[in-house]
This record gives C-alpha cells, structure tokens and sequence, in this order.
C-alpha cells in the first residue's frame, strides 16, 4: 500500500490519538494557501539499524514547482513520533534548518559543520512536526539497538489540487475497520485513504 496505516498501533496510536491532539496546530500550518486545509496521505517512518557507523546522504523528500515552494503551507508535513529517546548516540535525524525553499542540495559537498547537526536530545512521547522539503539525513546508531521513528504524513489542499501523477490519488491504505473508529476532527482527513467498507486489503512487502 506503501503505507502503514493497515498496522493497528498506527491508526489506532498515532492517527487517531495523536491526530487528534495535534489537529488545532495542524490547522494553523496549513491555515494559509490559495485553498487552506489538508488532509492525511499515508503513514510511514524510518529506521536506523543498530550498529550503523555511516551517515545517510542530506536529501529533500519532495521537490515542488515554484509556484508551490513558498514558506507556508508546506506542501507536505511529515509527524514523526518517538517511540524511544533520541540520544547523539542512536542514529538522531540531522536536519539543516532553513533549506525547505532550495530545492535540495546545491552541490556535491556539504558544510562540515552540518554533519554534526542532529535533532537530540528529543524525549519518548515527543512529536517531530517536519516540513519534508527541509534537507534532512540518517546519522551513524552506535548503540546495538534499532532506532525507530514513525510517521503520518499531511499534504497541502494546493499540493492535492495539483492532482501530480506521483501522489495522487493517494493510495487507500487505511482499512475501514479503523477509519469508522477515528473521531470526526480526524475522520475528514482521511475521507480519501479509506478503504470501502467490507473490501480486504492486500499488503505485500517488497524488499529494496
């Protein structure tokens, strides 16, 4: 589905009750915008495995048009929850602070002193609320232990009027089962990742 929302602790944990407490800031991010509003797209993350000692290369997760690479809205937002303290020692994200309008990384090199920018130390509980253009990077996991950081994506009303053949229409990923749990400040986001109702889902895994 390229998504996770079929997982229960992700719909049930951090699409609903999460979604939920956070939706008054999201909608002030997304207050903006020739069409103001937002609605979710998929549930995601990443890892950073245990024992890693190199660093993931700076990257932007999405590159818009001109007209939609403004300051606010984003186009896309990612809430990455932690599950674990994020400690400099197991794999933080770096992220570049400023970057979301540079389109992603101007040369081939980066500063040194970027390498050492990591988003730690971030208590368990805690939400990561990430405009995706920003350029961002996995770091070297010292500790043994897997690094785990979950998401739920956002986009923008004017990134979904784009009707892009990369994103849209989203994929339905949520099955119905959660989405008729989710309470209403939520459910209307989720109005076109909902599975039908009584339709199964197939999910399948490919390895990269």
């Amino acid at each position: 589905t390229g998504s996770m929302l079929h997982v229960p602790s992700f719909a049930r944990h951090l699409l609903d009750s999460a979604g939920a407490l956070l939706r008054p800031l999201l909608d002030q991010i997304f207050a903006g915008g020739d069409q103001p509003g937002f609605q979710v797209i998929a549930g995601g993350g990443d890892f950073v495995l245990g024992d890693t000692r190199t660093h993931q290369d700076l990257h932007s997760d999405i590159h818009v048009n001109r007209q939609q690479n403004k300051k606010l809205p984003p186009p896309l937002l990612s809430v990455n929850y932690c599950v674990q303290e994020l400690t400099n020692a197991n794999g933080p994200t770096r992220i570049v602070p400023g970057t979301q309008l540079e389109g992603g990384l101007n040369s081939e090199t980066e500063p040194v002193e970027w390498r050492s920018s990591r988003l730690c130390p971030i208590p368990a509980g805690a939400a990561i609320v990430r405009d995706v253009r920003v350029l961002h990077g996995g770091t070297p996991n010292m500790t043994p232990k897997t690094r785990y950081l979950p998401s739920i994506e956002y986009v923008s009303a004017d990134l979904r009027a784009s009707n892009r053949k990369d994103k849209f229409p989203p994929t339905r990923s949520l099955p119905w089962k959660f989405f008729d749990k989710l309470p209403s400040e939520v459910k209307d986001l989720c109005q076109e990742i909902a599975a039908p109702e009584g339709k199964a889902m197939k999910v399948e895994y490919n390895r990269r």
